[in-house]
């Protein structure tokens, strides 16, 4: 009989931002699977996404304006950092420098432990500390932070092979950013339809009934304050 195997996909476990646009710090712990970033017009959902686009982006040519600059402070640049598991098939470990692992401890990443469980064993999750800044003379800086304080470039080929995938203006109004794994998913993201079939899907059942612990708690938390506020917010930064 023959089997399937599943290719793990990346996951970012943990986003830094800093000085970017209108958010001067914000740190954010994604869950595996959905997130939902709630929240009224002009608050930085849109400027959360556009990070995560610019820390992956596929080209190398980012053009900045001082408008991506907390309070305009060019000189002061910002930062956009992310601790993510990549998988091996991105190329991660096959660049012209090695790329070194850190431990996930599971709420930031540590130094790896040499008498430890070699990474990937057990509970054991590697994780490597990825980063872009905006410069001073509105140019980028794709680096990877290495365990022993270096820093290496960060290759476009390894951010293309990650592969975040931001759907246009024509495909989704609030333009929504996925990291992709496999062509099926690819084929799915192209049916204009898949939006309507899934609404009405949903229409179907009771998803609230539908969730257990933990999740339900989240969803009353988000839906608690707009009985009071017609815009609540569900990310809170400086």
């Amino acid at each position: 009989m023959a089997t399937t195997t599943t290719t793990p996909a990346p996951l970012i476990r943990r986003l830094t931002i800093e000085r970017f646009r209108g958010i001067k710090r914000l740190e954010w712990h994604p869950a595996p699977g959905v997130n939902v970033i709630l929240g009224g017009g002009d608050v930085g959902k849109t400027t959360i996404l556009d990070a995560v686009a610019l820390l992956l982006s596929p080209t190398n040519t980012v053009p900045l304006s001082d408008a991506d600059y907390w309070h305009r402070e060019v000189e002061n640049g910002f930062c956009i950092e992310a601790v993510m598991s990549i998988p091996e098939t991105c190329g991660i470990n096959h660049q012209s420098g090695n790329a070194w692992p850190w431990e996930w401890s599971g709420k930031e990443p540590k130094l790896p432990q040499i008498d430890a469980e070699p990474l990937g064993v057990a509970n054991v999750e590697p994780v490597y500390r990825l980063r872009v800044q905006g410069l001073e003379d509105f140019d980028v800086a794709f680096e990877i932070f290495q365990p022993n304080e270096t820093v290496n470039h960060f290759a476009v080929a390894v951010r293309r092979k990650i592969g975040l995938v931001r759907l246009s203006g024509d495909d989704r109004n609030d333009r929504d950013l996925r990291l992709v794994q496999g062509s099926a998913l690819d084929r799915l993201l192209s049916d204009k339809t898949l939006r309507s079939r899934l609404g009405h899907k949903l229409n179907e059942s009771d998803v609230e009934e539908e969730l257990r612990g933990e999740a339900k708690e989240k969803l009353f938390v988000l839906t608690k304050p707009s009985s009071s506020k017609p815009f609540p917010r569900a990310l809170a930064w400086d």
